[in-house]
């Protein structure tokens, strides 16, 4: 219960946003004293739906209203375990079946271990001129993912990181880099906002990748499309892979342009029921109001571990949509806080690697095979 005239350093709209940011679970009802459509509309658009106004409605009936949400939650819950119960059981009386397949899967993961083993990697990292946009729901590691996938592809590609996380500049945050360029910092204390070009937003962070950040400057307003579009285009030019970090907030018209001008476009989230739940009705809504075919998006399941659900699960709810699973790194924090990228976990590399070689769709031609071997069941001789 909180109460609008306290004293303090934010307002009550900003205050109760920071509630929500600690803890993404929490329910509201939000009683207004006096009638005001302007901070209610804004309240709505953060996802503030139980709001009313004083003489509305009584204690007898807020009460009642956390009491149904209680039990609707239970049930929500009930029928989750339910179906991933008649998802198990229908698993196990396949199981004469799936002894068959894992055997096949099994010669099938052997062939191409001894295969991997022989390419090339650095060849299969290549891609060109490809916009890689990371969307996802809060703390699902969007950031952190943006700059491990900017490293392991780095190696052949020219790599641009671009924070469109307006509000919060997590990148350059993790980098341990200023959120605004010399160019830019300089200009503002000459008051030559107007004449600022993206370019000037460059920061360097190696040889192979750039860093954007800080663009609320180069939009001062609201965000316009034909900007956003000739912006994206200017860029692609000058690098061969972009990605994009941008904000959880998933209805912004600004990640809708974004969207619809990337090649690819990756969804992180935890492999658990709430956010099962949210990521559907995220994609829903991408497919509904934006005509974003679910297909293009593609799942990863970060910050893994034994209580998550299990994959053959995840693959089977999702389908074409499942990209590949990040196991939870205890170092991660140590990475964050002392801006140590270089020293993440092996296996984080190793798992984000599969995934770039899964996205890349890498052709079999391009494979550069030597000594004898099988593949899909033939002998053949690499020369």
């Amino acid at each position: 219960i909180i109460g609008n005239q306290l004293e303090g350093e934010y307002s009550f709209f900003e205050f109760i946003l920071k509630i929500k940011k600690i803890n993404i679970l929490s329910e509201f009802i939000i009683i207004l004293e006096n009638k005001n459509e302007e901070l209610k509309n804004k309240l709505i658009e953060k996802g503030f739906f139980q709001i009313f106004y004083e003489d509305e409605i009584t204690i007898s009936e807020i009460i009642n209203i956390i009491e149904n949400k209680i039990i609707n939650k239970e049930k929500i819950i009930e029928e989750e375990i339910i179906n991933l119960k008649k998802m198990i059981l229908e698993n196990n009386l396949k199981k004469e079946t799936e002894k068959q397949n894992k055997i096949i899967e099994k010669i099938k993961t052997n062939i191409n271990k001894k295969i991997n083993s022989k390419i090339n990697k650095k060849n299969n990292l290549k891609i060109e001129n490809k916009i890689i946009t990371i969307i996802g729901l809060p703390c699902s590691g969007k950031s952190i993912f943006s700059i491990l996938l900017a490293e392991q592809l780095k190696i052949k590609n020219k790599i641009l990181l671009l924070d469109f996380n307006l509000e919060q500049n997590d990148l350059s945050t993790i980098l341990g880099k200023k959120k605004y360029s010399k160019n830019i910092i300089k200009k503002m204390k000459n008051n030559n906002i107007e004449q600022i070009n993206i370019k000037d937003f460059i920061i360097k962070i190696n040889e192979k990748i750039d860093l954007i950040s800080g663009l609320d400057v180069f939009f001062t307003e609201k965000i316009e499309k034909y900007k956003l579009k000739n912006m994206l285009m200017e860029l692609k030019n000058k690098y061969e892979i972009i990605i994009i970090d941008t904000t959880s907030e998933y209805k912004k018209e600004e990640l809708k342009i974004l969207l619809k001008n990337s090649e690819e476009i990756i969804f992180l989230l935890e492999a658990n029921l709430i956010q099962i739940k949210k990521t559907k009705i995220i994609l829903d809504y991408y497919e509904k109001n934006w005509k974003i075919k679910k297909e293009k998006i593609k799942l990863i399941f970060n910050k893994n571990n034994k209580n998550s659900i299990p994959i053959f699960l995840l693959k089977k709810i999702f389908n074409k949509n499942y990209l590949g699973k990040i196991n939870y790194d205890e170092k991660i924090n140590y990475v964050i806080n002392k801006n140590k990228i270089k020293n993440s976990n092996k296996n984080t590399k190793k798992q984000i690697l599969k995934i770039i070689l899964k996205l890349n769709q890498i052709k079999k031609k391009k494979i550069k095979l030597k000594g004898r071997g099988f593949l899909n069941g033939k002998q053949f001789i690499r020369k």
